[in-house]
């Protein structure tokens, strides 16, 4: 029988020395299969990996392929030799996730983390309580190299991928500090077909480890960015641009990175253990930031160590963020041929239980001042618009109280009379009679044109370019489940007499368990024309997950275009709306829209729209 044996290690994580708290958790650094095993297919390794998720993110990804788009029975292996795509899980005692996954042997297990994909050959780490644990190798045969990615930061490579199966199980009692296990690999026909969830329970990875304590709102107002954490103090949010990254990785410690923000963040803002993702807001082409980092795509880190100087030493998630030029990440994004990267460092509260309980309306808020995007020299207080919160218990809207988180025109920006453009994710261009610059609206001389993301804007009445449709298209992705891994803003409306409005903001809400009594709104519409003939902009993004949604009130999901002006100024795009519930009740009122914009509607679309485990009227 073909086996390997697989050498796991266990690596105190933190660097100062083990405190009693450090050792109840440990590192597991695991050397996969190298690819002088791979004989049967002639790929290449697709770069240096390091990726972690929970183990509800990779067993979501493995039941949607499951469900959706079978697994690929020809790429079905035969020998050990043939996988080329590993994941592992690691579960056991009072560490097991939030379901369970059936083999085709009759069993079923549970894991409270996970990792995956990842290449033959690669060191990967993924950090565990210690105690009693159970790990497992699953494999993979994938039909391309680039197919064997990071299964939750990018779309899922349908119909390209076969079934995933057990190579490896051992139990072991993983003490605190350095420990090691060896798995024996072997061929085996049992093959993972779906992974099933229960709506409570978890390790709380995926909402969160509620850190930062129980939230309160009994005013008409929650600026996250302004608003300290009962527990740590901190703000719950920060957001800042990038101005300098730093590979700082050594062989025992592979995944570091020193990130240097251009706000004065302190203590305040950001320490030791937080949570801190990095976004790429922009790039004026593939390459600009390096190593296949493309728009919309983003990771996750963890704040070990911080003194209080703006530089994050972070063990972040997606290797590809280890290498990016500085000199990118400083130029600025418009002028005739712009060469430049914005990544975008954001603070991500992990709530314990929001709720919500005031006599009328509370905005809920973040990045409403300071320096965010800064793709325009004279455009220092461009804000850009991403709520993203984890929620390891419950958020509740109690009864007689509307929230609306509102990220609306807080995208992308629209064109101005110094920039007639509206920016996009490759920046902003200058004057001038030419195209639309990916999803920011266009400008030809007479009107703006709409901005564009899940459907494309208004044409100008002289016919000016309108802005893309962007983030995914039926054809690769048919259910439209693009917000699962990228996520983009909407795009600005064009020029002509004052201001193109500006897209809608992107929300990203992670919970336990969502309880609506009152009403919840979720708002990331485009904004409208300033004056005479400009356009409106796009639509942004809305991605709510959930295990359980519980709706006795009413709620409403809005990604709608901005209006443009009359029948001249171009109607800004739909964006995107997928709001994921493992199970729902209620019988409230519901309402989703990522329609266009009003105004010149010509060539403009719809954005897309996505409910899984739940029925939200106006979103199939």
């Amino acid at each position: 029988m073909d086996k390997k044996i697989i050498k796991i290690s266990f690596i105190c994580l933190f660097v100062f020395g083990c405190t009693r708290k450090a050792e109840e958790s440990s590192v597991l650094r695991i050397q996969l299969p190298t690819t002088a095993q791979v004989q049967s297919h002639n790929k290449t390794e697709n770069g240096t990996s390091d990726y972690r998720v929970s183990s509800s993110q990779l067993k979501e990804k493995i039941h949607t392929l499951e469900a959706n788009s079978p697994f690929n029975t020809l790429l079905n292996p035969t020998a050990l030799s043939e996988f080329d795509c590993y994941a592992i899980f690691v579960g056991g005692g009072t560490f097991n996730g939030f379901g369970t996954c059936n083999v085709t042997d009759g069993t079923s297990f549970s894991s409270g983390a996970a990792i995956g994909g990842f290449p033959a050959g690669q060191v990967v780490s993924l950090t565990v309580p210690s105690g009693q644990r159970t790990i497992r190798l699953i494999g993979f045969n994938v039909s391309e190299a680039a197919d064997c990615h990071d299964y939750f930061s990018q779309n899922i490579p349908e119909q390209r991928v076969s079934y995933p199966h057990v190579l490896a199980k051992t139990d072991f009692t993983l003490p605190p500090g350095d420990a090691s296990v060896s798995l024996t690999a072997a061929y085996s026909t049992n093959k993972i077909t779906s992974c099933n969830f229960s709506a409570g329970g978890g390790s709380g990875a995926y909402f969160g480890n509620g850190s930062d304590g129980n939230i309160t709102v009994s005013a008409s107002t929650l600026n996250l960015d302004s608003t300290p954490s009962p527990t740590s103090g901190r703000f719950l949010t920060s957001t800042s641009k990038v101005t300098q990254i730093d590979n700082v990785s050594t062989a025992a410690l592979p995944d570091r990175v020193d990130v240097t923000v251009q706000a004065s963040w302190t203590t305040a803002n950001v320490n030791v253990g937080d949570e801190v993702v990095l976004y790429v807001a922009a790039s004026s082409g593939a390459s600009a930031c390096g190593n296949g980092l493309a728009p919309g795509l983003w990771t996750s880190g963890i704040v070990r160590s911080y003194a209080g100087s703006s530089v994050l030493r972070l063990e972040v998630s997606d290797s590809r963020f280890l290498s990016v030029a500085s000199s990118q990440l400083a130029a600025i994004g418009y002028g005739t041929s712009p060469d430049f990267c914005r990544i975008i460092a954001i603070r991500v509260p992990h709530i314990n239980n929001l709720t919500i309980n005031y006599a009328g309306t509370v905005q809920i808020t973040s990045n409403t001042s300071g320096d965010k995007f800064d793709i325009t020299e004279a455009d220092h207080t461009n804000k850009i618009g991403i709520a993203f919160m984890r929620i390891a218990g419950v958020l509740t809207v109690e009864s007689g109280t509307t929230a609306e988180f509102n990220v609306t025109g807080a995208g992308y920006k629209g064109g101005d009379s110094t920039r007639k453009r509206g920016q996009g994710i490759a920046g902003q261009r200058d004057n001038g009679a030419d195209t639309a610059v990916e999803n920011g609206g266009g400008y030809e001389g007479i009107a703006g044109s709409g901005g564009g993301h899940g459907g494309t804007g208004g044409a100008t009445n002289g016919g000016g370019v309108v802005g893309d449709l962007y983030g995914c298209s039926s054809a690769i992705d048919p259910l439209m489940k693009c917000l699962k891994g990228k996520f983009f803003m909407g795009g600005g409306g064009g020029y002509d007499s004052n201001s193109g409005g500006a897209g809608g903001g992107a929300v990203r809400i992670l919970a336990h368990q969502i309880a609506v009594n009152g009403t919840l709104n979720v708002e990331a519409k485009g904004g409208s024309y300033g004056s005479l003939d400009d356009a409106g902009g796009a639509g942004g993004s809305i991605y709510i997950s959930t295990n359980s949604f519980v709706n006795n009130g009413g709620f409403n999901f809005l990604a709608s275009g901005g209006n443009g002006y009359s029948t001249y100024g171009g109607a800004g795009g739909g964006g995107r709306i997928h709001v994921k519930a493992i199970s729902s009740s209620g019988t409230g009122g519901t309402n989703a829209q990522v329609a266009i914009g009003t105004g010149n509607t010509t060539g403009a679309s719809a954005g897309s729209c996505y409910a899984e485990g739940i029925t939200i009227s106006g979103c199939p």
